[in-house]
């Protein structure tokens, strides 16, 4: 073969094994800033609702709840040694993060508060810019809360 072709092949290897080779981590991704808002589905709301049946009680705990993951919005920040922060409606809090397992855009965080309160949490990226995870609790069948990178 001649070094022509022999070159020609290697760039043809080396082309193909290029993608491979460039895919960023889920640790490489989440490094940065994040805000967070909910996504809710109307149908899985209704659902929820009738769920609570006829007792006011229950129905208007549920109908709190709902509202509250309405108005829900969060900051994350998810740095490169392990640490992270969070602030929102909720409080703040900060500990640290790191990725148990990836599969494809998917992936699986164990956060470790600093109270100590330790989660596992299932993240689906669907951009390198842009992840989601179920709302928290009971109320993880109504949506997610997506975040979009805080860019600058």
């Amino acid at each position: 073969m001649n070094a022509q072709k022999r070159a020609f092949l290697w760039v043809i290897v080396l082309a193909a094994l290029l993608p491979v080779g460039c895919a960023k981590t889920a640790e490489a991704k989440l490094v940065g800033k994040w805000q967070g808002s909910p996504v809710l589905d109307d149908a899985a709301i209704q659902q929820k609702l009738g769920e609570a049946g006829q007792g006011p009680v229950m129905k208007k705990v549920v109908e709190t709840s709902i509202e509250a993951a309405k108005s829900l919005t969060m900051d994350l920040q998810f740095n490169a040694d392990g640490t992270m922060s969070s602030s929102g409606r909720v409080g703040q809090s900060s500990g640290t993060w790191e990725v148990l397992n990836e599969e494809g855009p998917h992936a699986t965080l164990k956060t470790i508060e600093s109270a100590g309160n330790e989660k596992q949490i299932e993240i689906t990226f669907e951009t390198d810019d842009t992840f989601s995870m179920p709302l928290p609790g009971p109320l993880a069948d109504i949506g997610t809360v997506r975040f979009q990178r805080v860019k600058g």
